[in-house]
């Protein structure tokens, strides 16, 4: 089953700064690129997305310690990973306990290892045919 593609290749940032002249008393976070990982209908994962010159984020930060919160409530991995500009190579932390659980320290992954876990927080393994598929190196 095909998967399905960015529909319109841009995402309003208009509705982040208006939030933002609402107040401190009306707290929200403008998230980059936040995944919502699942298989039949269930969330396995919440990852948020940076590019790799992005600037520095800390698992301090308030946005993360919202995302860390959301996934123990949930009992879902919450991940933070930077990618590489040409997609071969994922700076990845697990930010809470069940993510620790698959990621146990920072890590870094070529393609193959995060597609690989990412099949693995669903309980699969990925197929070297599936791989070929994607013209990704095995």
């Amino acid at each position: 089953m095909p998967v399905a593609q960015e529909r319109t290749g841009w995402r309003d940032e208009e509705i982040s700064r208006r939030h933002r002249k609402w107040g401190v008393g009306c707290t929200a976070t403008d998230i980059d690129f936040l995944l919502i990982e699942y298989e039949h209908n269930c969330p396995k994962a919440i990852i948020e997305y940076k590019h790799e010159f992005a600037p520095p984020q800390y698992a301090s930060n308030a946005q993360y310690q919202t995302l860390i919160n959301l996934g123990n409530m949930a009992k879902i991995l919450i991940i933070a990973c930077r990618y590489s500009d040409d997609f071969s190579h994922y700076k990845v932390v697990a930010l809470n306990e069940y993510a620790k659980k698959f990621i146990p320290e920072r890590a870094d992954f070529d393609e193959i290892g995060w597609v690989s876990l990412l099949y693995k927080i669903r309980g699969h393994e990925v197929t070297p045919e599936f791989l070929k598929s994607m013209e990704v190196e095995i």
